[in-house]
Formats: structure tokens, C-alpha cells, sequence
């Protein structure tokens, strides 16, 4: 594996793509393979990456103690994010098929596949008529036995009740991310066998032209965001 360096080319669409300078300070070439094998691949780093968010929200709401806004804030990302993985898209990512990733999986995987996925369906995408519901309640309140009146009260029942179920959440996560990296695994093997079978000519032909007034770094920005994190934003440099 070769290191790669703060330092990027524009291309004519807008990408920015990190480059690698060889031993001599002299930039490596490349090429954006977008064959069927390269998006699979990229596909499932991204259900990769998604899913490893989804831990790290589900870690998050484990160990520390939020205010509702917060935790139902993860909570929400974490379910949609999940799902997501599993619903089929127009983009380039390739969506996780329910009877191949749990094919021989125990029960309780399967349940609470089932249960987050109608979380989704059910409270996010529907706007929830079954999982958010606000119960009117008419508390009787008496002195002995004579009732001076009802006290009315709403009760809010929200999709954040499902926390004691972090656990389970987690354990789901770890299996499918266990699935997707096997995927990845196969995917990345194709992609190589594919990619060192070309012929020297073929890979002068698919090399990207650099435009050295096109190069950046990434550098940190003077303005952070909104939320206080660390903004990082490309700026012109050379070679």
C-alpha cells in the first residue's frame, strides 16, 4: 500500500481526488475506474461506513445521558441510516438483500432486523402514527370518597422507548457489517484481478491528464461549524 498526500487534483467534473507522490517528490499518475466491479466496491465502503456511524451513534447514546432532543436525534439517524443499507436507491450503491445477508442467521437478528426496519417504515417515513402517540389522560382525584375532579394530562410516547435495546441494535450492526465486509472482500478481490490484467497501453489510455493549476490541499478553516467542529475547506497550492 503506497502513503498519499495532502494534496489533491480537481478534475473537470469537480472531483477532488487524492494523490500520491513517488519517491522522487514526482506525482503518481491514476485513473477513476468506473467499471461495475469499482462501484460495487465503492458501494459497500459506503454501507461500510454508514454502518460504522450507526455503532458509533448507538455507542454515544449508550454512555452518556442526553436531553430527549439529542438522544431521539440519534436515534432517528441511526434507524434511517440502518435502513438505508436495505432499500434500494438510484444511485451507484448496491442495496443489501434481506435473504442473502440473513441467510442462516439466528432468530433474534432477524427480529430485530424486522423491528428497526419497521421503525423506519412505520415512524420515520410515515410519520409515525404507530410509534409517536400522545395519550390524554384523565387522572381522578378525591378526597376519601368524594372526587374533587379529573386532573387532564398528556403523555408522550416516543420511538426513543426502544433504547433499552441498544444492545440488540448493536449486535445487528456487528452482523451486517461482518456480511458487508465479506462483499467487499470478494468485490475488491474482482476489482484487482481485472485492473492488473490491463495492457500498458490501456492504462496510458485511461490515465487522467493533471492540470497542475488544478492541485489543493486541505486545509483547516478559520470558521468552524456550526456545532463548534473543525471546518476543513480545499485551497489552491503547487507543486
Amino acid at each position: 500500500m503506497i502513503g498519499y498526500n495532502n494534496l489533491f487534483a480537481k478534475t473537470t467534473d469537480g472531483k477532488m481526488i487524492r494523490l500520491s507522490l513517488n519517491e522522487h517528490g514526482f506525482i503518481r499518475n491514476f485513473m477513476l475506474i468506473e467499471t461495475a466491479e469499482a462501484k460495487r466496491f465503492a458501494g459497500f465502503t459506503l454501507t461500510k461506513k454508514d454502518l460504522d456511524l450507526v455503532l458509533e451513534s448507538i455507542e454515544q447514546m449508550a454512555s452518556y445521558e442526553y436531553k430527549l432532543i439529542v438522544k431521539q436525534s440519534l436515534m432517528f439517524f441511526s434507524i434511517v441510516t440502518y435502513a438505508k443499507c436495505f432499500t434500494q436507491n438510484e444511485g451507484a450503491r448496491p442495496s443489501l438483500n434481506f435473504d442473502d445477508v440473513f441467510k442462516g442467521a439466528e432468530q433474534k437478528l432477524i427480529d430485530e432486523h424486522k423491528r428497526i426496519m419497521n421503525l423506519r417504515n412505520g415512524y420515520i417515513a410515515h410519520a409515525g402514527n404507530e410509534f409517536d402517540r400522545c395519550y390524554i389522560v384523565g387522572t381522578v382525584v378525591a378526597s376519601g370518597w368524594v372526587n374533587l375532579g379529573i386532573d387532564i394530562n398528556c403523555q408522550l410516547s416516543h420511538v426513543v422507548s426502544m433504547t433499552p435495546k441498544l444492545e440488540e441494535f448493536k449486535n445487528l450492526c456487528l452482523y451486517v457489517q461482518e456480511a458487508v465486509k465479506k462483499k467487499s472482500d470478494k468485490a475488491f478481490q474482482k476489482l484487482t484481478e481485472n485492473t492488473s490484467n490491463l495492457e500498458d497501453d490501456e492504462i496510458k489510455n485511461l490515465v487522467y491528464k493533471i492540470d497542475r493549476d488544478e492541485l489543493y490541499e486541505m486545509i483547516e478553516s478559520v470558521e468552524p461549524t456550526a456545532s463548534g467542529s473543525i471546518r476543513y475547506d480545499f485551497a489552491k497550492t503547487q507543486l
